[in-house]
């Protein structure tokens, strides 16, 4: 390969990211050693995507500069844990460990339902009496009406898969 072809752009493009991750992953645990048909350890479009693929740990690499020359070469590459979970049809293991979960505690849930009975257009007496059965409530019950509520606004809410496409942005 001439120095010359390294001059010429080589942008990273994802029909050779996910080959060489693949053959990364068919190494795994080991480095990859041998490269696919048609690419090159001397190949610019090659070593760009590694370093591209390195750079989003999906692989790990040395980058190395040959002294005088533009022409980088990179040590064989081998696949990470976010390499092989990006290659996993199901997200892998950080899609399950990547799971938020969102606790409110008991106090919590009776402030925001008393901020709504507050606002409620109903009388005052009957806003009292509605808070004063809230503070008495027990945790798991609490929890479990809460959980009720939001399946009832769920189903209130005008078109709720329009509501969705709008909030995650489809």
């Amino acid at each position: 390969m001439s120095e010359d072809s390294w001059r010429k752009p080589a942008r990273p493009d994802r029909e050779t990211q996910k080959l060489l991750l693949k053959a990364m992953a068919d190494a795994f645990p080991n480095h990859l050693s041998t490269l696919p048909e048609g690419y090159s350890w001397q190949d610019k479009r090659t070593v760009s995507n590694i370093v591209y693929l390195a750079e989003h740990g999906l692989c790990q690499t040395q980058v190395l500069h040959e002294m005088g020359i533009d022409i980088v070469q990179v040590a064989p590459p081998i696949i990470t844990a976010n390499g092989l979970d990006f290659l996993a049809d199901d997200g892998g293991l950080r899609a399950i460990l990547g799971v938020v979960t969102v606790r409110f505690d008991a106090e919590t849930l009776r402030a925001l339902l008393a901020k709504e009975v507050d606002e409620a257009d109903i009388p005052e007496e009957e806003k009292s009496v509605i808070k004063e059965h809230l503070k008495a409530l027990p945790e798991a019950a609490l929890k479990a009406g809460v959980t009720d509520l939001v399946g009832v606004g769920l189903k209130h809410i005008p078109d709720s898969i329009a509501w969705l496409r709008i909030h995650l942005g489809l």
